[in-house]
């Protein structure tokens, strides 16, 4: 079971380590920008090194990133078909040929595994089921197995995990749970309990959520964070050593209140 901050902390946390929410998910793609170059991408400054697809996809995830954020602030954000869709579109505009801007209407591959996602044709049906299977799981298995699910039915043409991600982030944060990120230091544990999830979800299930939680638990204990919520650090800087629990920052202790806004 994850770990509720509430409302604030959580938005806080998320907010002030966008940068390095949005270096994980570009490196989870194989991307070579920097953590450097994707702060100043972030800021909308152009940088050089770089492939244009490159800068294009790190613009993107940070536009998602960007209006997820702003959709829990102002408790718009809702897991539904067309915020899925909306997030896609911008996350991945520059690479989904495949029906951009809602679900995919061509089949996928997924590379290194025999698994085959669901027809097109069958995606709409993916998600009511989807949908009806998340009431059954509280808020924090809700988000994880939305993550999970989007990712193994493939809902759309490109940027799944991407979509998965911040979807998932979306309904963790708006219940008062810490954001979830995965290392490019993880990647190979992470893709391996994916692709077992893939061919066999009833089998794996519990373990990609035991991989979830953990990350999320390296989130908090990154900001020094007790479960008497008192001592909390101000946000880095510069690129997290998640594996290592390495803090680089200044601590600046304050006081928080809990916050159980859902």
């Amino acid at each position: 079971m994850m770990i509720k901050t509430g409302f604030e902390q959580a938005m806080e946390i998320a907010v002030k380590m966008k940068n390095q929410f949005i270096f994980d998910m570009a490196k989870m793609e194989g991307n070579t920008a920097t953590f450097e170059q994707v702060e100043t991408i972030a800021e909308g400054i152009s940088v050089g090194g770089l492939t244009v697809g490159e800068v294009e996809q790190v613009a993107g995830i940070t536009k998602g990133w960007n209006r997820m954020l702003d959709m829990v602030k102002h408790k718009t954000f809702a897991v539904t078909k067309d915020t899925a869709c909306y997030l896609n579109r911008l996350i991945a505009a520059n690479e989904n040929y495949n029906g951009l801007g809602g679900f995919r209407v061509r089949g996928v591959r997924i590379t290194g595994t025999g698994y085959i996602p669901p027809r097109a044709s069958e995606l709409d049906q993916c998600w009511k089921t989807m949908m009806e299977t998340l009431e059954n799981f509280p808020a924090d298995t809700q988000a994880m197995y939305l993550y999970m699910s989007m990712a193994r039915n493939q809902f759309f043409g490109d940027g799944n995990k991407r979509t998965a991600l911040t979807m998932m982030n979306g309904l963790l944060i708006a219940n008062g749970y810490a954001p979830v990120t995965v290392s490019r230091k993880e990647n190979s544990e992470y893709r391996r309990i994916l692709i077992n999830y893939y061919e066999h979800p009833e089998n794996n299930q519990d373990a990609f959520f035991a991989f979830l939680t953990k990350k999320q638990k390296d989130i908090l204990t990154y900001w020094g964070y007790e479960e008497e919520m008192t001592n909390w650090e101000v946000a880095p800087t510069k690129e997290m050593d998640t594996d290592a629990n390495v803090v680089r920052t200044k601590k600046i202790e304050r006081e928080h209140s809990i916050d159980d806004v859902k």
